[in-house]
């Protein structure tokens, strides 16, 4: 319910997202992290990216550092993209990830909403991420 009205809101703040095509960024994305491979999901963005997460401080840690340590806690992640819209420099994709927590075994079903900002080749320069926290509990 929360995604739903993030992405609502998020489409409405960027007028230019009606009828924007299927971004291939999106895409790749779901290829990479579903590989369970950090060298091919973090070459999808600058070297020097940020990646923001409502659940976490700010991070001076590279991408590729931060899904190495994500992928080993949770090293059986598969994501599914759902809606995603772009304008020119932004990507806007709504996740459905589940996986298990390596230290309790537990399930989880994880919905998340993700904002790119692209840098001018197109790769991601900045990452915010918006997880439905519930299902971390």
């Amino acid at each position: 319910m929360i995604r739903a009205a993030l992405c609502a809101a998020l489409a409405l703040a960027v007028p230019q997202l009606a009828g924007a095509a299927s971004p291939t960024l999106s895409q790749l994305l779901e290829a990479a992290w579903n590989a369970h491979d950090p060298a091919q999901f973090a070459a999808l963005f600058t070297p020097d990216a940020k990646w923001m997460s409502m659940t976490a401080p700010p991070s001076a840690v590279p991408v590729r550092e931060q899904i190495e340590a994500y992928m080993k806690g949770y090293p059986d992640t598969d994501c599914v993209l759902g809606n995603h819209a772009a304008s020119e420099n932004q990507v806007f994709s709504e996740w459905t990830c589940t996986t298990i927590d390596a230290t309790t075994k537990k399930r989880l079903e994880i919905h998340t909403v993700s904002v790119d900002i692209l840098a001018p080749d197109g790769k991601i320069k900045e990452r915010h991420s918006y997880l439905d926290t519930a299902a971390l509990k």
